[in-house]
């Protein structure tokens, strides 16, 4: 056992421990509950200044996670599981992203996944915390990699305008802000609200504190936020589809692929079209992604469509 899981377990042992005794604690024996309870604190605070040294000398990094419900003494399991799975996922993404080419799709890259893998250290009472390790570079005066990933997933958790959901796209791609929606709508649904501590050695180097109702603002800007890209596109293509009065068209594209669509202004339709032959089109296709799901709408208008030479 390394020395690192050794003292994560006492510390377990040692919280459940506590949590015990102060749920069993009562007047005829609060003397003896004052003398437990400060022996076990004692050793807590001990096994802590372990943790920090063991963390320091393996270059570890310790993740405070808190749970706190609002409105509730209970914890569904799909809210506390959700959120832990949402936060480890926002902060790979955020870890693989490229600024110059932000991603469109969810994938990551393996080495992405294994740098940023959370370890569960222990759980303690007091709401409902977790600790988490993971290993982190030691740099000087500037953040690691992880570092600016996870003090990212802390200022998007808080994000105030649609400004800021726009530039965590630009930046982070739509994967990421798609996370950071179910993320929140966990907390939003569940009523929750969310202490983290960025913590190395016992120092707190960053965190955030997100209330339901911070998270259920943020929902709703990214619910309310949606990106269109324009492209005009050249092709060949077989004309399947010719609806005059309706100005609708339907093309077989390469590799099979059928688009339907509307005529454009730009289209000449007085021009008499052959179906089942093939033209050269001219075509727009708008792209609208929405950033809550993980959708885009595509429609397609032609505005041209030419005779082969």
């Amino acid at each position: 056992m390394s020395a690192l899981r050794a003292v994560l377990d006492r510390l377990n042992d040692i919280e459940a421990t506590i949590s015990r005794i102060e749920g069993n604690s009562s007047a005829e024996n609060a003397f003896a509950y004052r003398l437990t309870l400060q022996s076990l604190e004692n050793r807590r605070e001990g096994l802590r200044e372990e943790l920090a040294e063991v963390t320091r000398r393996e270059f570890i990094e310790v993740c405070d996670y808190r749970i706190i419900p609002e409105n509730s003494i209970s914890y569904a399991l799909n809210a506390v599981t959700g959120a832990l799975h949402d936060f480890q996922d926002l902060v790979t993404l955020l870890f693989d992203a490229d600024p110059a080419k932000p991603k469109q799709r969810g994938r990551v890259d393996a080495t992405a996944v294994e740098r940023t893998r959370f370890n569960f250290g222990f759980s303690y009472a007091g709401s409902l915390g977790v600790v988490l390790t993971i290993p982190n570079e030691r740099l000087i005066a500037v953040d690691s990699d992880l570092d600016a990933a996870v003090r990212a997933a802390f200022e998007l958790m808080s994000a105030k305008t649609t400004e800021d959901i726009k530039n965590a796209a630009a930046r982070f791609g739509t994967p990421a802000v798609r996370k950071l929606y179910s993320w929140s709508k966990t907390q939003r649904d569940y009523g929750l609200s969310a202490e983290i501590k960025w913590i190395r050695e016992r120092e707190v180097r960053f965190g955030a504190f997100v209330q339901a109702r911070e998270s259920t603002e943020v929902c709703r800007l990214i619910e309310n936020r949606s990106d269109t890209t324009v492209e005009r596109l050249s092709v060949v293509a077989t004309l399947v589809k010719w609806d005059l009065p309706r100005r609708k068209f339907t093309l077989e594209m390469p590799e099979d692929v059928l688009i339907s669509g509307n005529f454009s202004k730009e289209l000449d339709a007085s021009v008499p079209r052959i179906v089942a032959s093939r033209y050269k089109a001219q075509l727009v296709k708008e792209t609208v992604t929405h950033y809550a799901a993980d959708k885009e709408e595509v429609s397609w208008s032609l505005a041209a469509l030419d005779n082969l030479k």
